[in-house]
């Protein structure tokens, strides 16, 4: 093969444009098909024009089309035959995810070949410009009329070879994918709209058009924004021409997870302030000891009509009011410190409420101040109570408001030299239910909460381009065999069943794992496929599932924990045991009529979670290249942002043909498909106040247009 031609003809170089020479170009891609090289230029234009009138040559450039389909959404599996076309991708421009039709101006290669054939593959495959179009011989071929095709003709080829070759391209169009699915391929099955069955049976394919570019934007443009990972393959010879063009070394997408981001305590404090909607933006734990059945009973009979600080009891509920207050304004006291030992500007402050920045700043509050921050401290514990207690004559009763009030005052009187009987604020009792308040609609949806879920060994490798966080699809996935699981077994039906992802722990584990079952040679005993992942991970999360069934179906939920799937993105799922130690909450599960009561659970407890939302539908695509979008992105999302954080992960399928009747198939109807990739958020439940949580697209379900199967986020129902 010619080192140093004129024309680039590897996947991983750019394209040339071949106008105005041609005949040099079409000499060079056959003799290199050949594995031949001339001397001079004649003897390559003699080799040249041998070659194409050698009936053994057009036949194995022609069987060159067949090749083998990488089918794992991971990367580097066991391969089927196939083809190395599909139909030409009719580019997208404005779309935010990555796919082959997202991708301009790259290879034609839209799946791994067979090395065997990677030198006969030049001929027809080589994408070049002719005209200022992109195209290959491959479409020549099938063109009414061609150029292209003329010069090949003058140059010696026969009208019979050219039939040949036009036969087998037309063959290969009618027939890109396997007629029968070989029984070692894996198989997805995803909801689609059909009119006889909601599901269909996927083989997801590996895409070179779009590894190709990956590799390509990392190798040859030094990109830093986005991290990067060189999957090594073991055997590249095995891998297609990809690999065998890269050596073996291809690099993925892979940005970094770190879920144990820490902030200084004056940085969390602002970003904890500055993301409330009120006064104090603590977690409020713990304040529902106030709400037990015998403190119920004991504020409705009136036992406790005043304060009585000789009474051991009473005093108790004071002691405990009085520790949370403080913990409520633990991070306004920290930013008073600092401000005082000038650690803080009025800068650093500038986004905070008036409120806030009167306590920080002042060194003694004036009434009015004072009557604002004590009476807005007060209303925001009565609603806090309000959004996990049903009874507002309990939240209300005078009792119960005096305790409240007296603890506040206690936590502010060293702030304030006058008379506290002057900044005593007025504050509601008895107050009547709010209207809509405690009704739960018969259309609403509710909330099952799955705890503490631990998974080992989960592919991290979650599409054929990315690494990091198990693929969406896997999420999704685990839930839809979930409810099938519940309808199987038990008498429950949850309903159509939207999911979120709440995030504990995330490590990353370097392996090697094989698919099973595996491709075999049966005479030799040697594997026929490659490794399908060096990467894993351990992970622990919650689901919360928003179910459109009713809530008083939910009633029994101790069989739940039997119909869990085993298997997260191929990782091993275990209940975690509750640990008093961590203040990790009960493995049980649980039902909640409104997001916003399970939400305040969640920031009730000591456990750091990160919410997983779908960042595709905020992504802005800025010009033709995906790839540099997406480093942009991840460079405006700030690097010392310590509350959020963004992740690229297989989130769905493009199908590369219609569903169709095929032997071998799990279902009715499969289709040939390829892995989808987006872009999602990981926030932290810190950084959330309870009111913007409905707001955000956390429930992640899939949704069919067209060819595309995606996983999309989207608000609550409620």
């Amino acid at each position: 093969m010619n080192h140093n031609a004129q024309f680039e003809t590897s996947l991983l170089k750019p394209v040339s444009d071949i106008t105005g020479h041609e005949s040099e170009f079409l000499i060079q891609i056959i003799n290199q098909s050949a594995k031949t090289n001339g001397q001079s230029s004649k003897q390559a234009f003699l080799l040249a024009t041998k070659l194409l009138k050698d009936k053994r040559f057009i036949i194995k450039c022609c069987k060159s089309l067949s090749g083998f389909l990488t089918h794992n959404p991971k990367i580097f599996d066991a391969k089927v035959k196939g083809w190395v076309f599909a139909d030409l991708p009719e580019f997208i421009g404005d779309s935010p995810y990555l796919y082959s039709d997202t991708i301009l101006h790259h290879h034609y290669y839209d799946n791994s070949g067979s090395a065997e054939y990677s030198s006969s593959r030049i001929f027809l495959c080589t994408e070049f410009i002719y005209k200022d179009c992109h195209t290959t011989l491959y479409h020549e071929f099938l063109a009414e009329n061609s150029g292209i095709i003329d010069i090949l003709m003058s140059m010696g080829l026969s009208v019979e070879n050219k039939q040949l070759i036009k036969s087998a391209c037309q063959s290969h169009k009618q027939n890109p994918f396997p007629e029968v699915v070989p029984a070692y391929q894996i198989q997805v099955l995803i909801p689609y709209a059909l009119e006889e069955q909601q599901y269909i049976s996927i083989s997801p394919c590996s895409s070179s058009y779009v590894q190709g570019a990956v590799h390509d934007f990392f190798i040859d443009k030094g990109i830093t924004n986005l991290n990067k990972k060189i999957h090594n393959v073991p055997r590249p010879q095995n891998m297609g021409t990809l690999a065998y063009s890269a050596r073996g070394a291809i690099a993925v997408l892979s940005p970094k997870i770190n879920l144990e981001r820490k902030q200084t305590p004056l940085k969390q404090a602002l970003a904890t302030l500055h993301s409330g909607d009120s006064l104090l933006s603590a977690d409020f734990k713990n304040f529902n000891f106030m709400l037990k059945i015998n403190k119920m009973a004991d504020f409705l009979t009136n036992r406790y009509d005043a304060i009585n600080l000789k009474s051991s009891e009473k005093a108790h509920i004071l002691s405990r009011l009085q520790r949370q207050v403080s913990a409520m304004f633990s991070h306004l006291d920290a930013l008073r410190k600092a401000y005082q030992c000038n650690q803080v500007t009025l800068e650093d402050i500038e986004k905070l409420k008036s409120s806030q920045k009167n306590y920080v700043i002042r060194k003694k509050l004036s009434s009015d101040e004072m009557h604002t921050i004590w009476k807005e401290s007060v209303t925001e514990i009565q609603k806090q109570l309000l959004k996990n207690n049903q009874n507002n004559n309990l939240i209300y009763h005078p009792a119960l408001v005096l305790y409240i009030s007296y603890s506040v005052k206690i936590h502010l009187k060293p702030l304030y030299q006058g008379n506290l009987e002057i900044a005593k604020p007025e504050l509601p009792v008895w107050k009547s239910k709010a209207k809509g308040q405690q009704t739960l609609e018969q259309n609403q949806p509710c909330y099952l909460y799955i705890p503490n879920l631990k998974v080992f060994n989960a592919h991290a490798d979650n599409s054929p381009y990315t690494t990091g966080l198990p693929a969406i699809t896997a999420l999704v996935g685990y839930v839809d065999r979930l409810r099938r699981n519940l309808i199987e077994s038990t008498d429950m039906d949850i309903g159509k069943t939207n999911v979120s992802w709440w995030l504990h722990s995330f490590q990353t584990i370097t392996g090697i794992k094989k698919h099973e079952p595996a491709r075999w040679n049966l005479k030799t005993r040697h594997p026929l496929s490659d490794v399908v992942s060096r990467n894993f991970c351990h992970l622990s999360f919650d689901l919360v599932l928003e179910c459109s069934n009713k809530l008083n179906n939910f009633n029994d939920l101790c069989q739940l924990p039997e119909c869990l799937p085993t298997k997260f993105a191929s990782g091993d799922v275990v209940l975690a045991d509750e640990d008093p130690s961590q203040n990790c909450v009960s493995v049980k599960p649980m039902v909640f009529p409104a997001l916003d009561e399970l939400v305040l659970y969640l920031k009730s407890t000591a456990v750091s979670r990160w919410l997983v939302l779908d960042h595709s539908s905020h992504f802005p695509r800025m010009s033709e290249n995906i790839l540099s979008d997406f480093s942009c992105e991840f460079s405006r999302h700030l690097t010392n942002n310590y509350v959020s954080q963004l992740s690229l992960s297989g989130v769905g399928y493009k199908l590369l043909e219609s569903p169709m009747i095929r032997e071998g198939s799990r279902l009715k109807n499969h289709a040939y498909a390829e892995t989808v990739v987006g872009m999602q958020q990981l926030l932290k439940l810190d950084a959330i106040t309870i009111s913007q949580v409905p707001l955000l697209p956390i429930f992640w379900s899939y949704t069919a247009t067209k060819r595309l199967v995606l996983c999309k986020a989207f608000k609550s129902d409620s």
